[in-house]
């Protein structure tokens, strides 16, 4: 037995082997690009789409539309670019992305996709809602959740304050879909 285990054993005059250090790469570097037939995605790529080509068709506000959400970190990372330049006209998006490679990539290729049809305010408004939708209904899955958790006999108050918020975003989410399927 003694034989075997001294087999298994490193001689003492060579070093155990030490773990190679992970190359640094910049932050966007390691922005991971989503790959476009995901359809997960779709609504927040053409509502993207149509800020980069169209951002006319949007209002000041950009459709009420918040970095929150977009839930695909690139996208995301995208629509907060977006949503930081004031005046969208001319080379806007070019100045905008000069030293963000990963998301000059995005935004290019973004702005040479087709789009389904002419771009318009009402259009801009149906993706906006559909990107508004998913969020509402993420918000919804994680508050259900967290309400099968909660017992409503011991912590009613905070149960019956849940209630009502979810009563909310429901109304919220069939307003929004309202919105997104169109007319």
């Amino acid at each position: 037995a003694e034989v075997k285990r001294a087999r298994g054993r490193r001689p003492s005059s060579q070093p155990a082997p030490q773990p190679r250090p992970e190359p640094e790469t910049p932050a966007t570097a390691a922005l991971e690009l989503p790959d476009p037939r995901d359809r997960r995605w779709e609504a927040e790529r053409g509502t993207l789409r149509l800020l980069l080509r169209s951002p006319e068709s949007f209002t000041e506000t950009l459709n009420d539309l918040v970095p929150e959400d977009f839930s695909q970190p690139a996208y995301r990372a995208l629509f907060e670019r977006i949503q930081a330049v004031p005046e969208r006209t001319g080379d806007w998006a070019q100045a905008m992305l000069a030293d963000e490679p990963a998301l000059a990539q995005l935004a290019i290729t973004l702005a040479v996709e087709p789009v389904l049809r002419e771009p318009s305010e009402s259009y801009a408004a149906e993706y906006a809602a559909g990107v508004r939708l998913a969020s509402t209904a993420r918000q919804i899955d994680a508050l259900k959740s967290k309400l099968q958790r909660t017992n409503p006999v011991e912590h009613q108050r905070d149960y019956n304050r849940m209630f009502a918020i979810l009563v909310e975003l429901e109304a919220r989410r069939k307003e929004l879909f309202a919105r997104a399927t169109g007319p």
